[in-house]
């Protein structure tokens, strides 16, 4: 997605400025299970330590009738908020253009170029919104942490995978913004997806989050029916549309207490 709002921050403004403060839950899991490796995360833990975590998660966030899983990414898997909003006032500001606190949460789930079209018909402007696009991303890869993970999701996926449930990526990212991040954080590229079976994209959907195209495409890609998938999300937008997918249930990430 262009960019999405985290369960892992608690957003206030002061002067002009988004501040971020980490509020993460964890399901208790061994203080290693989620340490990062390079060049590649490695999900992978010992058997004994995923069975703890994986009965310590509760079954609201993990169905036991789940047969395949499918997450949003910014915001859900990665904490990226902080270098989303850096990237949206710089580029913004470049351009001519303003965003507030309150759009960006609000465009939470949009691709890209559709925020860039809302910001332009709120505010009278016209630009270039291919290059805005690129300038965006460009901007963003320049400041994000793309390895800052949020724990209680990732102990999640590990719990899926040592399950042996397939599990795949849905986001309104695009793809020259998601590859790079994914790539960089370990979790897969198109050589290594012991994590996730497939990455969908706005880039590979004709119709963005609220339409449940996205999360349709990821399920037929897992090969796993609708019905029998969960998905994750931090959004409204995504959240309607794991629900308008007819999915077995749509969890709510900002709800995982902590």
């Amino acid at each position: 997605m262009g960019f999405s709002s985290c369960h892992s921050f608690v957003l206030s403004t002061v002067s002009g400025t988004v501040l971020a403060r980490p509020t993460h839950a964890t399901f208790g899991a061994p203080r290693n299970a989620c340490r990062r490796q390079n060049p590649e995360l490695q999900l992978r833990v010992r058997r004994r330590s995923v069975s703890v975590m994986a009965s310590q998660i509760p079954e609201e966030y993990l169905p036991a009738a789940a047969k395949g899983l499918v997450f949003d990414l910014d915001g859900t898997v990665m904490d990226t908020m902080s270098a989303h909003w850096r990237a949206w006032t710089d580029v913004t500001r470049e351009l001519g253009l303003t965003i507030t606190p309150e759009q960006f949460l609000g465009f939470a789930g949009r691709p890209t170029s559709g925020i860039f079209a809302s910001l332009c018909e709120e505010q009278s402007k016209t630009i270039d919104i291919p290059a805005a696009v690129e300038l965006k991303n460009a901007r963003y890869h320049e400041v994000a942490d793309d390895t800052k993970l949020v724990k209680p999701v990732v102990e999640i996926l590990q719990a899926a995978l040592a399950r042996g449930l397939p599990c795949a990526i849905a986001t309104g990212g695009d793809r020259f913004q998601v590859y790079p991040s994914l790539a960089k954080s370990g979790l897969w590229t198109p050589d290594n997806t012991s994590n996730f079976k497939a990455v969908v994209t706005c880039t590979d959907v004709t119709h963005g989050k609220p339409h449940p195209e996205t999360y349709l495409k990821a399920a037929a890609l897992l090969g796993v029916d609708p019905a029998d998938c969960v998905g994750y999300e931090d959004a409204p937008l995504g959240m309607e549309s794991i629900r308008r997918a007819g999915f077995l249930a749509a969890v709510d990430v900002t709800k995982i207490p902590g």
